[in-house]
C-alpha cells in the first residue's frame, strides 16, 4: 500500500527501467513514486478531472496522463514538472494511451 491520494486510485503504471511508479488519481494528480522506498518523489496538479490512464515513453524520460474532461498533459518524472500546454481535441474520456514503440522511432515523439 502507497497512501497519498486523496481518492481513488484509477491508473498506475511501472517506468520501462522499472525504477518508478506513477500513478492518477480521482483526486486529479499523478503521482511519481520511488518503488525502492515507497515514497512519493512528486505530486504532479494539472487535471481538472479524473486521471484515467497513464503511459511511460519507452525510454523512461516522459509520462502522458489523460483525465475524464479529454485532456492529455506530458509530464517530466525526474522533477515533476508538467510539459508545454495541454493536449485537448477529445470530447469524451481518455481510457487509454500508448506511445510509438521505440525500436520504431527512437525518438518517442509519438
Amino acid at each position: 500500500s502507497l497512501p497519498g491520494h486523496a481518492e481513488a486510485v484509477i491508473s498506475t503504471q511501472f517506468s520501462p527501467d522499472s525504477l518508478k511508479l506513477a500513478s492518477g488519481s480521482g483526486d486529479t494528480t499523478v503521482r511519481f513514486w520511488d518503488i525502492h522506498t515507497q515514497t512519493p518523489l512528486h505530486t504532479c496538479a494539472g487535471h481538472k478531472n479524473w486521471v484515467l490512464c497513464i503511459a511511460w515513453s519507452p525510454d523512461s524520460k516522459y509520462v502522458v496522463s489523460g483525465c475524464k474532461d479529454g485532456r492529455i498533459l506530458l509530464w517530466n518524472p525526474v522533477n515533476g514538472k508538467n510539459i508545454g500546454s495541454p493536449m485537448s481535441g477529445h470530447k469524451q474520456w481518455i481510457t487509454a494511451l500508448v506511445w510509438e514503440p521505440y525500436h520504431l522511432n527512437a525518438e518517442c515523439r509519438r
